[in-house]
């Protein structure tokens, strides 16, 4: 499967140019920790400490503005980006740098203008269910992180979803729905 972005319902909050929050959010049974962003209507949640193991092996993870590697703001092999797996999901600590690109987003956090993180990573196991007549896709693991973001426009505000389409996420949104037929067709013949 290919790398996904998704995005936590979370607040940033800066204090000495060090932004903290939550890059995603474990699955609590809320309306907060589950979204709907693909237009089939499945939801997705994400499993407690599904990203464990791909925070154990390690790899170098970088952190952008609004998911684009030309706004390199810190990476965990420099220590500016610390990635920590907390009882509500991925913490991240992230040292701005002294650049104008790290000025402007500091100065649009402080004025409450971005306020969620958000993160490309690549599923592992997976597992869909039907509750109360919703079809639910819940990523149990991830194989690897490999970026977070602090993005204008995250997939979840609250309980709501905001997704704004971009050509890379359609070929992703797309590989994605051709992955989810296999695996019914994998289903259908058992």
């Amino acid at each position: 499967m290919e790398s996904l972005v998704f995005s936590g319902p979370n607040s940033i909050t800066i204090e000495d140019g060090i932004v903290r929050g939550l890059a995603a959010v474990y699955y609590d049974g809320s309306a907060d920790t589950e979204c709907q962003p693909y237009p089939d209507g499945t939801f997705e949640r994400i499993a407690p400490g599904a990203f464990d193991n791909a925070l154990k092996r390690g790899g170098d993870v970088i952190a952008t503005f609004d998911h684009n590697q030309k706004n390199l703001l810190g990476r965990t092999r420099s220590s500016t980006l610390k990635l920590t797996p907390g009882a509500r999901g991925i913490e991240v600590e992230l040292k701005l740098p002294d650049t104008q690109l790290g000025r402007d987003v500091k100065c649009l956090i402080e004025r409450g203008d971005l306020h969620g993180f958000s993160f490309t990573g690549k599923p592992g196991k997976t597992a869909f269910a039907r509750e109360a007549g919703k079809r639910v896709l819940t990523i149990q693991d991830f194989q690897s992180i490999a970026e977070i973001g602090i993005v204008v426009t995250p997939w979840y505000s609250g309980a709501k979803i905001k997704r704004g389409w971009h050509e890379e996420e359609e070929k992703r949104w797309e590989d994605y729905q051709d992955s989810l037929r296999r695996i019914e067709l994998v289903k259908n013949l058992k």
